[in-house]
């Protein structure tokens, strides 16, 4: 069984160039002739991600029917595939980390003697990203470490909670993990946040999130 190469042409890698290219073309400044290049731009175009080709046949991929990416533009998703071809093939990422499918599809049996045994720093990260904050403090039975009832300067009164995990880890330089819990008073809205580790206060925790110092953690009005 020999190993066959992927094109070193008509792929994926070639819209970049191509479309430098167009630019000029458009431009029509020069007198050139932009027939070949119009056939392999029209090759591009009609879908091809990538190819194999031999004397007599070629095998070629189309492009991906969904991609999605996080605002840097890196391969993301947190609830499924971040791309996923037309034939069910699948690529898995994080913030452009490309991570087993498994964290995915076995999600929901995902256990605290997982995470808390994961020496994988992607791995586990990738379980926090793709649980969500609620599930993994519930998973790892995060307690209620204080609570405080604030008065705002538009009279609405606002319940903050502070969550602590009983282990620590190293990816916080040995502390806990730590969450903020509050409820909106105008919508009733149940909102988590974490928040560093090394906070005993619940209003000093949910002020470092805001632009606000905590003795003027007070609002005047909410949109």
């Amino acid at each position: 069984m020999t190993y066959e190469s992927f094109s070193a042409y008509c792929n994926v890698s070639d819209f970049g160039w191509v479309a430098f290219y167009d630019y000029f073309k458009r431009l029509n400044y020069f007198k050139f002739d932009w027939s070949d290049f119009e056939n392999f731009q029209g090759l591009l175009k009609s879908g091809v991600y990538d190819l194999v080709a031999f004397k007599n046949i070629v095998f070629v991929s189309s492009c991906p029917i969904e991609i999605y990416q996080d605002s840097n533009n890196r391969l993301h998703h947190t609830e499924k595939s971040a791309v996923l071809f037309k034939d069910g093939y699948s690529i898995y990422a994080i913030h452009g980390r490309i991570l087993p499918s498994w964290l995915w599809e076995k999600k929901a049996t995902i256990t605290k003697e997982m995470f808390l045994k994961e020496q994988n720093a992607e791995i586990k990260a990738a379980m926090y990203s793709i649980l969500g904050e609620r599930k993994i403090m519930e998973i790892l039975g995060a307690i209620e470490v204080d609570k405080q009832c604030i008065q705002h300067l538009n009279d609405e009164v606002e319940i903050v909670k502070l969550f602590k995990t009983k282990e620590t880890f190293p990816e916080t330089n040995n502390q806990p993990l730590a969450w903020v819990g509050m409820t909106c008073p105008s919508t009733s809205t149940d909102y988590l946040i974490a928040c560093e580790p090394h906070f005993i206060n619940a209003k000093e925790a949910i002020a470092s999130l805001s632009i606000f110092k905590t003795n003027e953690y007070s609002f005047n009005f909410r949109t």
